[in-house]
C-alpha cells in the first residue's frame, strides 16, 4: 500500500473477495488511515493452515524500501 504510516501501523475497512483457487484476497478500501488509500483495490496472499490465517502482502515503505508484510490470525476457539 502506498500511503502506509510511518510507524508500521494501518487501519482500513471495506469489501473483499477471496479467491480460493488463486489464493488471494482482494480488498477494496472504504476508508482508511491512509485516505490516499481508499478506493484502491488491494491484493494479498491468503493462507490457511489449521487454526491459522496468513495473509502475506509485499510493499514499499514511504522511502521506496521493499516491505513484505505478514498478518497472522489464529482460531482460539
Amino acid at each position: 500500500m502506498e500511503g502506509l504510516v510511518g510507524s508500521g501501523y494501518d487501519a482500513y475497512f471495506g469489501t473483499y473477495v477471496a479467491d480460493d483457487a488463486t489464493g488471494v484476497v482482494k480488498t477494496t478500501l472504504l476508508a482508511a488511515l491512509s485516505p490516499e488509500n481508499v478506493g484502491q483495490t488491494f491484493e494479498r496472499r491468503i493462507r490457511v493452515e489449521g487454526d491459522a490465517l496468513t495473509l502475506e502482502l509485499d510493499t514499499r515503505s514511504a522511502s521506496g524500501e521493499a516491505l513484505h508484510r505478514t498478518l497472522r490470525w489464529r482460531r482460539l476457539a
